[in-house]
């Protein structure tokens, strides 16, 4: 449930644009239900339907703790990534996780999507750098920190 916020006139106004809206959204359905499968056309084999002519889909993990990092701050890597690849990059929800690696999906022409999954696999590589750095200088008890600039 929403609230709607105005004079009582604007409420009024907002309910009834909002109540057309769906009741025009119903009757486009039930007028004709498979709309919206026709428009798209039969699905391709071996292709993912809900990609463009010309686009690929491909599918590989990363670890789970590396997702943040691959997403940056506000998204800003993940935008940097798909600006310099061409692919449209999704990282599927946390609860699709198998055994802490988590599947990246690219959209994109083959040669976008290996850009992408490069710049990716380097973000990661850099974090497994980084982690193995910071454990070698910390085994002497030391309370040494390493910090690792990732630029993509």
């Amino acid at each position: 449930m929403a609230n709607i916020f105005g004079s009582a006139s604007q409420v009024n106004a907002a309910k009834g644009a909002i109540r057309a809206l769906v009741e025009n959204s119903i009757t486009a359905k039930s007028e004709n239900p498979r709309r919206e499968q026709q428009e798209r056309g039969p699905p391709s084999r071996g292709r993912d339907p809900n990609v463009g002519p010309g686009t690929n889909k491909f599918t590989f993990t990363v670890p789970d703790k590396c997702v943040g990092l691959i997403i940056g701050r506000g998204g800003e890597s993940i935008n940097e990534i798909q600006r310099k690849s061409g692919s449209r990059v999704n990282i599927v929800p946390e609860s699709q996780s198998v055994n802490g690696r988590r599947p990246v999906n690219l959209f994109g022409s083959d040669e976008a999507n290996e850009r992408a999954k490069e710049l990716i696999e380097a973000i990661v590589r850099q974090d497994e750098l980084g982690l193995k750095k910071s454990q070698a200088n910390n085994s002497d008890g030391g309370l040494r920190t390493n910090t690792v600039q990732v630029t993509v």
